[in-house]
């Protein structure tokens, strides 16, 4: 995680100085625990391995991707020219997940769902990228699985609200008059 954040910093300064735009792409790979409890953690490593593979197969060469834990991979897209750049790639990852993934004893489905923040419109350095992102994956994931979900302030009120709502429910401090 270290590095890619470190990476990502970098890359961040440097856009900020050409005055270009990146994009985050936070994976959340759908399936993946089902499949390691039931074949193992043997099995779950080698899945991994295949699922970076396949994501560092659809991305350019100025791009550069992480796992950042468990099973969740992050990917920067230097010098996008817009946000259709970021959706374009995240279509074709979504579309290499549709494809079983052929392991060395079995085939197994999985799927991905991705969130999408940009800098600098959606963050101005790695943390708020990371975040961003996260929480446009957390909606891309609750809404349809193997899709993506852009960020917006929107997005983060959304959840905000959802989140008081869902604490007052359990406290039991909604009234009704």
């Amino acid at each position: 995680r270290k590095p890619f954040m470190d990476m990502l910093g970098k890359n961040i300064s440097r856009a900020k100085r050409e005055n270009q735009k990146i994009a985050l792409l936070f994976l959340d790979l759908e399936n993946f625990k089902i499949i390691n409890d039931i074949y193992g953690h043997t099995t779950g490593d080698e899945l991994l391995n295949r699922a970076a593979e396949i994501i560092n197969h659809n991305i350019r060469g100025s791009d550069f991707s992480g796992r950042i834990g468990g099973d969740e991979f992050v990917v920067c897209l230097n010098n996008i020219k817009s946000v259709s750049g970021a959706v374009s790639t995240a279509q074709k990852i979504n579309q290499a997940f549709t494809k079983k993934i052929k392991l060395e004893k079995q085939s197994v489905d999985l799927g991905v769902s991705i969130g999408i923040a940009v800098y600098p419109d959606d963050g101005d350095n790695a943390d708020e990228l990371l975040k961003n992102s996260d929480l446009a994956m957390y909606k891309a994931k609750k809404y349809k699985k193997n899709s993506f979900h852009l960020y917006s302030k929107k997005l983060q009120h959304e959840l905000l609200v959802e989140q008081a709502s869902r604490y007052a429910l359990e406290k039991n401090e909604f009234k009704i008059n």
